[in-house]
């Protein structure tokens, strides 16, 4: 059997792969899960030990797998399980982002110039205009010249230096 944390990692795309194909190949269900054939197939085993899955023999030497009723109701559970990991991280995020910008508020911040791309720009975003701080401009060399929010991404050098920066990816 393998480990508790690596099984649950691949139980949901393992067996999202057999309910949209039965007639996968553990090599097929490895390719579409980017998971390892080795670890598909103990993981399978496992699914049909604990009930979750039934394989039956099919043609030239191989097995169709399919979802049990237990199984589509791990599924459903894993996926809710997955969502609800989602959202509070988001809520965390969110919660960081309000803090953030009301302790700039706090201080007497007006404007702000945003720094940074992605999920945690945009986060940073809402709570600016949620606190009535003005941004700016954004400002990311990795995204420079594309439109983010309603304004062109500008490089970071043009940020005008008297302006607070709210860098939203301080690990990159």
């Amino acid at each position: 059997m393998i480990g508790r944390s690596e099984h649950q990692k691949h139980t949901l795309p393992i067996l999202e792969a057999i309910e949209s194909s039965p007639d996968f190949s553990q090599r097929e269900i490895s390719r579409q899960t980017e998971v390892s054939l080795g670890l598909v197939n103990a993981v399978l085993k496992d699914l049909i030990h604990r009930g979750l899955v039934r394989a039956a023999k099919i043609p030239r030497k191989r097995y169709a797998y399919y979802l049990t009723p237990h199984g589509l109701a791990e599924k459903t559970r894993l996926a809710m399980s997955v969502f609800e990991n989602t959202l509070n991280a988001y809520q965390r995020a969110r919660q960081l982002s309000d803090t953030r910008a009301a302790e700039f508020k706090r201080q007497g911040v007006h404007e702000v110039a945003l720094v940074g791309h992605g999920p945690r720009l945009e986060l940073a975003y809402l709570a600016c205009l949620q606190s009535g701080l003005k941004v700016i401009g954004i400002y990311c060399e990795k995204t420079r010249g594309s439109l983010t929010l309603g304004f062109e991404v500008k490089p970071l050098g043009e940020c005008p230096p008297h302006h607070v920066r709210w860098e939203v990816n301080p690990s990159e």
